[in-house]
């Protein structure tokens, strides 16, 4: 790890030197890499004198695979900057050989030779991490952007890897957004389950908002046990904007809290019992109006109404007189009323959940959701004196 980590010119001739080791030990293709990253790292820092030494130890390394070695060298050379380098990797990315073929082209996609993307595209599906990563670099290109797009949505369905379906699922979702989202909905019924998370993961990078709606949909689209590792937020993810606040809405509420015990992993059921245990609703931003709020708070009490969440029937006609009058009072600007109102809506509230009238989610949402409409009432007073 030491050789990471010092990216010195006298750590590079170490690391030079000891590349004469042959090719076919773990060690030295370890060294391979090390080496190829410190060269582009350090290309600016080099002095001339230091650059024919690498050349010069390049010329004097020794392979038992001479055709690696001279790949190898090419490659190094061409990153140096030494004249007729190129050529050698023009000639490499003819090979018959994928490592030597894309490793090639992805040096020549380095010095912005972009004309080897009819072989990528017919390469898609060898599982070779070097074509997706050049695939990737390709896309950035916006001549490229449509036809990778169009090769990518009708070629993932029949690749046999499944990680490979997911890492060119990522650079669909990079180069179309909207149809990467739509192939991740209909892939999340068919991969393995290892590779579920997955795919909920890059929806949540790309589209996180569509996430709370998507999860609730293969909730109610499958059966039985959840054996992979949902993707699901702690309620401190949602407060500090980690995840989307779609999360706090009453039918994701409503779908984690009848479906919790499907899930298989531990860790997931300590996240939905933590969420159901301590959210609150949304607090929407000051530029809202009043009436916004009011509105807001009075389709709560209808959706947890809806939900069974009240556990006597009469209470949602009373707290529905009780919203409808601060209403009123906010229409008629009688701020200190609309405040007592709410207030009184509170203890209401409190004392029907310390009862067991109302359950633990119509509490959070009628019991919280009031501070918001009463934090934004300017000062007033009572229209009638008391």
């Amino acid at each position: 790890m030491q050789l990471y980590k010092d990216t010195s010119v006298v750590m590079l001739k170490a690391v030079v030197e000891n590349r004469a080791k042959p090719f076919d030990d773990y060690n030295s293709d370890l060294l391979n890499e090390i080496y190829k990253k410190n060269s582009i790292q350090l290309l600016s820092y080099y002095h001339p004198e230091e650059k024919e030494f690498i050349i010069t130890v390049l010329d004097s390394l020794v392979s038992k695979d001479k055709r690696e070695y001279g790949f190898f060298s090419a490659e190094i050379k061409g990153f140096l900057g030494v004249a007729g380098a190129t050529d050698e990797m023009k000639e490499y990315a003819k090979s018959s050989n994928d490592n030597e073929k894309y490793m090639a082209i992805y040096y020549l996609a380095y010095i912005e030779d972009f004309s080897y993307l009819e072989d990528l595209l017919n390469a898609l599906d060898k599982g070779n991490h070097y074509v997706n990563n050049m695939i990737s670099i390709y896309a950035s290109i916006p001549a490229n952007k449509s036809i990778i797009t169009n090769k990518l949505e009708t070629i993932i369905d029949t690749l046999t890897y499944e990680w490979n379906k997911v890492e060119l699922l990522n650079i669909l979702l990079a180069t179309n957004k909207e149809i990467g989202i739509i192939k991740c909905r209909e892939m999340i019924y068919s991969i393995n389950n290892d590779y579920k998370f997955h795919i909920m993961g890059l929806i949540n990078r790309y589209a996180f908002d569509q996430l709370p709606n998507i999860t609730i949909e293969y909730f109610n689209n499958t059966n039985g046990q959840i054996e992979f590792d949902m993707f699901l937020p702690s309620v401190r993810g949602i407060n500090y904007g980690w995840h989307s606040i779609k999360y706090l809405q009453p039918s994701f509420i409503n779908c984690i809290k009848i479906n919790k015990n499907r899930l298989a992993d531990e860790n997931n059921r300590y996240d939905v019992n933590e969420l159901l245990a301590l959210f609150k609703p949304f607090k929407p931003d000051s530029t809202h109006s009043l009436q916004y709020l009011m509105d807001d708070l009075q389709n709560y009490l209808e959706e947890v109404n809806n939900y069974g969440w009240l556990n006597e029937s009469a209470k949602y006609a009373e707290y529905k007189t009780q919203l409808e009058y601060a209403e009123t009072n906010i229409a008629n600007n009688e701020f200190e009323e609309c405040r007592i109102k709410l207030e009184e809506f509170k203890n209401g509230i409190q004392n029907d959940f310390n009862n067991g009238l109302i359950t633990n989610e119509a509490y959070r949402y009628l019991f919280f959701y009031p501070d918001y409409l009463i934090e934004r009432l300017p000062n007033g007073v009572l229209s009638v004196p008391r």
